[in-house]
């Protein structure tokens, strides 16, 4: 990196070198209901794929958040929760169920909201792009989606300001 906090080309290539040699620390957050199920197999695929690639691995962080977090942490998004996900190189999130929590929680935001909101995570960004010798409807299709993700925050914030 410059002085003026640019990154180069240089800085760039090395910091993605040394991120290619070192295990990334990935947090794992099952949430509520199919995510217990499902975050544990995703967790078993990427490992999997990280092995037959010749990857360093990762170091899994497995993070409080939704029902299990209410019960443990008296709140479905604990601070303790906020605070790893600042530290981790990135994050998996399963499927949360906020209509199933107890009254109290159900008007705020959820879970995923709540994260997205911290974070400022105001789009999701999905690169697609045709993959040479794969049959595609258009072969030399290279998009970008950019999906809004705030996801009701600003209703919910209205409605709270009119109660």
């Amino acid at each position: 990196m410059r002085n003026d906090g640019a990154v180069t080309h240089e800085t760039a290539t090395a910091t993605h070198e040394t991120a290619r040699s070192q295990p990334q620390r990935i947090g794992l957050i099952e949430g509520d209901g199919i995510g217990h199920e499902i975050v544990p197999e995703t967790r078993r695929v990427v490992d999997a794929a990280i092995a037959a690639a010749g990857g360093p691995g990762i170091e899994w962080v497995s993070l409080p958040l939704g029902a299990d977090a209410i019960g443990t942490h008296g709140t479905p998004v604990p601070e303790s929760t906020l605070d790893a996900l600042t530290d981790l190189d990135g994050w998996i999130l399963g499927p949360h169920d906020s209509a199933s929590y107890p009254e109290q929680f159900r008007a705020a935001l959820t879970p995923g909201g709540h994260i997205r909101k911290h974070f400022d995570m105001y789009a999701n960004i999905r690169p697609a792009r045709a993959l040479p010798g794969t049959r595609a409807m258009v072969p030399d299709m290279d998009l970008v989606v950019v999906r809004e993700n705030t996801e009701a925050s600003t209703p919910i914030a209205t409605w709270r300001s009119q109660r």
